[in-house]
């Protein structure tokens, strides 16, 4: 269970969404925290970011 003492199904139900979703967003999280290697951000070290 995640540290906020919910399931990824619990919190997946009140916000209408996957758990396959929330699942990605989780562990994106934890490697924008550093606590997983990956791409922070979803975006390569010098790869340009677009503006919102």
């Amino acid at each position: 269970m995640p540290a906020g003492g919910r399931s990824i199904s619990e919190v997946a139900k009140d916000f209408d969404l996957t758990e396959t979703s929330v699942r990605q967003w989780v562990r994106q999280a934890e490697v924008d925290a550093g606590e997983r290697d990956g791409l922070v951000g979803g975006v390569a070290p010098g790869e340009p970011v677009a503006a919102g």
